[in-house]
């Protein structure tokens, strides 16, 4: 069983995107929730998985349905990635971005943390948890830094 989770610090990080980019990171973690075999597929490195009705479609919602649908979304392609240096460190800590469709939402990093545990019942639950959703800089995967100190911190509260 897999299950997704999104930390305190990362509702903050989507609330303060704004409407439309936190509305579609919202959108696509909900997609990957939904989705047992993708979520299954969240530490294969380098991996690029195709998520369907996950992103709002691009342009004005006639162009996009013709009128006639009444769910505007499509498929976004996602890329995953360890986190290397914090790999290094010991951290289970990954990192996924969105390289289709085009858009506003392609300098979106989405950090989450993987973790095992034994349920009561005796099966395994794989917990990924978003720590941060982050806009892309330079310093977003430098050690050190304040998010970086603020992810760490929050994986070690797991």
């Amino acid at each position: 069983m897999h299950e997704l989770t999104v930390h305190d610090d990362a509702e903050e990080d989507i609330e303060a995107l704004g409407w439309e980019t936190g509305g579609a990171v919202l959108a696509l973690l909900e997609a990957l929730r939904e989705n047992q075999a993708l979520l299954g597929r969240l530490l294969e490195h380098r991996a690029e998985l195709e998520v369907e009705s996950a992103m709002p479609a691009a342009g004005p919602r006639e162009q996009r349905t013709g009128g006639a649908s009444d769910d505007p979304r499509g498929a976004a392609v996602i890329e995953v990635e360890k986190w290397q240096a914090q790999w290094r460190q010991g951290r289970d800590l990954w990192r996924l971005k969105v390289i289709a469709p085009p858009g506003h939402i392609h300098e979106i990093r989405v950090i989450y943390a993987y973790k095992q545990r034994t349920h009561p019942l005796g099966h395994v639950v794989h917990e990924y948890t978003v720590l941060a959703v982050v806009t892309r800089g330079d310093d977003t995967y430098e050690l050190g830094t304040p998010l970086s100190e603020r992810i760490e911190k929050a994986y070690e509260e797991l």
